[in-house]
């Protein structure tokens, strides 16, 4: 949801934009929907590949917000502040996420 806000915000409110922002959401929330229920079931494959992806996409996202910083500094702009913000929100939810899925009290639920 905040993607698709932020892509709106960046995009401007035409045609295209606000049907590839509902599209984006609809997908989300449907991938969303069937990989918690994966995990309700107790999937430990969906699991152990959320994890993977997590971390890479937690590295990946911390490696792009640093040379975003960097690239900020030597070009001040809005945009590129904007960018890094949600650089920052992405991996801290990432990082978050991480985080629950390698928590003890997680781990024994999948068994």
């Amino acid at each position: 949801m905040f993607s698709a806000l932020f892509s709106l915000f960046l995009n401007g409110v035409g045609l295209f934009s606000l049907a590839t922002a509902i599209v984006s959401t609809l997908f989300s929330f449907t991938l969303t929907f069937f990989i918690g229920r994966a995990l309700l079931n107790k999937s430990s494959f969906v699991r152990y590949v959320l994890i993977v992806v997590t971390g890479i996409g937690s590295a990946f996202g911390l490696y792009a917000t640093a040379k975003m910083g960097l690239a900020f500094m030597s070009n001040f702009s809005l945009q590129g502040l904007l960018f890094i913000v949600f650089s920052v929100i992405s991996v801290s939810m990432q990082v978050r996420s991480l985080r629950t899925l390698l928590d003890k009290s997680v781990s024994t639920y999948f068994g």
